[in-house]
């Protein structure tokens, strides 16, 4: 047999072994991925108590967290991005027992990197305004609490107090779950053409100061890529809500908005 004939036959499975290697090293380790996205894929809720001392203190609003979800859809990590520190730990605590779906790529799983926000309301405040029979609901609905989805409340209107702000305002928080069903008008961020020609993508986080008439009275960036925050607050500035009612008066309201940039969209 001629040693060339022998050379190839040696020399060909050998290139096909290295090339097979060679595809598998350019496979992501880890995408990120939106948090509308990760949470179909949530499976099991670990139970969320309410802090004591942050009940008594009335300490209400939403822990954001930073979540990576391994191939076998653990929480592996967890880092905080925003909220109220008597809060943070019930949030971490619960959110570290939580299950996922494993996210595909191409068939084969692979780790995620996404957003979780954790909202915390107050729900004595309804129940002391309501008559026998319909505190008996609420108390029902209370114990299902933590079977719900993320962003989603008991009611429509969940009940706060009002904080009296330094510039003297009374203003009441809730949760982007609340605050996103009173949207009448809704403005799409553009996509800052630097920003995705260089590939940046993600979730810009924005608090949000919401007038007694709807408007947008002042939007602040509290986590996001800097090439994104502009656009996301320019257009968030131009959004219109339905007035935020407690005990049959207009509030203002502090709630937290989160803009997604996809590259492609």
């Amino acid at each position: 047999m001629p040693k060339a004939f022998v050379l190839t036959l040696w020399i060909l499975p050998l290139a096909t072994l290295l090339a097979s290697q060679g595809v598998a090293q350019v496979k992501p380790q880890r995408i990120r991925v939106s948090q509308e996205v990760a949470e179909k894929l949530v499976v099991e809720r670990a139970p969320l108590p309410y802090p004591p001392d942050a009940r008594a203190a009335r300490v209400q609003g939403s822990v954001v967290l930073q979540a990576t979800i391994g191939k076998d859809g653990a929480v592996k990590d967890l880092r905080l991005v925003s909220g109220h520190p008597l809060l943070v730990q019930a949030a971490m605590s619960s959110v570290k027992q939580w299950k996922y779906k494993p996210f595909l790529l191409n068939g084969e799983p692979v780790e995620v990197e996404t957003q979780v926000s954790v909202p915390f309301t107050l729900e004595d405040s309804q129940a002391s305004n309501q008559n026998p029979s319909d505190q008996t609901k609420t108390e029902g609905a209370v114990g299902e609490r933590n079977k719900m989805l993320v962003h989603m409340k008991i009611d429509n209107t969940p009940p706060a107090a009002p904080i009296a702000e330094p510039d003297g305002k009374k203003r009441v928080r809730v949760s982007q779950g609340v605050t996103d069903g009173l949207v009448v008008h809704r403005v799409a961020a553009s996509y800052p053409e630097a920003a995705r020609a260089s590939g940046i993508h993600g979730d810009v986080i924005l608090k949000v100061i919401i007038g007694t008439d709807g408007t947008v009275q002042n939007v602040q960036a509290i986590s996001g890529d800097s090439a994104l925050v502009p656009a996301a607050i320019d257009a968030v500035k131009q959004w219109k809500y339905k007035p935020y009612f407690l005990n049959g008066s207009p509030m203002e309201v502090e709630t937290t908005t989160v803009v997604d940039f996809k590259v492609g969209n």
